[in-house]
């Protein structure tokens, strides 16, 4: 079991150390920010960060996490009790994608991807469980099996298209065009 050094004084939480290493990784490219540029920013000592964190692993577990919970868990709990049919399901998760999400943030976590194996790995896992749920939800609408996947499939191409090209304008645009989504991939 590893030991804890004493409590810092600042009241910083693991979550405050996770927005702030997404902030950089925005500003500086993919990988984890080192633990002296999060110190900096967030104006405490390195000390701060091992209260929090057992170590850099710990820490990356802990913005995938981040990550999930934003881009993906949310936008499931939010669209559990959607019913109707699939053109109203899939307009109304374009509708949800676009109010709710971290601008950038989906773009950012493809930029990792693309710079570290394992962080691609994740990513396609976490892409599968989303187009899994997607099909779902249009399997529930009544769509057929092949039909559900086929679609759910080619919504999750063309969000991660999306949220790479145009993440400084997704959400406003994403409402704005959900109706026809709802149409083009519902049905």
């Amino acid at each position: 079991m590893s030991r804890r050094p004493a409590k810092p004084s600042n009241r910083l939480t693991r979550e405050d150390w996770v927005t702030a290493a997404w902030k950089i990784l925005g500003e500086s490219g993919p990988g984890v920010p080192s633990i002296q540029a999060m110190s900096e920013r967030l104006g405490v000592s390195r000390g701060s960060f091992y209260w929090h964190f057992d170590d850099r692993r710990d820490f990356r577990h802990a913005m995938l996490e981040h990550w999930q919970q934003v881009e993906t868990d949310k936008v499931m709990r939010g669209m559990r009790d959607v019913t109707g049919p699939p053109a109203a399901r899939v307009q109304a998760l374009a509708k949800f994608l676009g109010q709710n999400l971290e601008p950038g943030l989906e773009a950012l976590m493809h930029d990792w991807a693309r710079a570290d194996p394992e962080i691609a790995d994740f990513l396609r896992e976490e892409q599968e469980r989303r187009i899994r749920f997607v099909t779902a939800m249009l399997r529930d609408a009544g769509c057929s099996p092949h039909d559900a996947r086929f679609r759910a499939t080619a919504f999750a191409i063309l969000m991660a298209g999306w949220h790479l090209t145009r993440p400084e304008r997704n959400a406003v645009e994403l409402v704005k065009y959900a109706r026809k989504l709802g149409e083009l991939f519902g049905g």
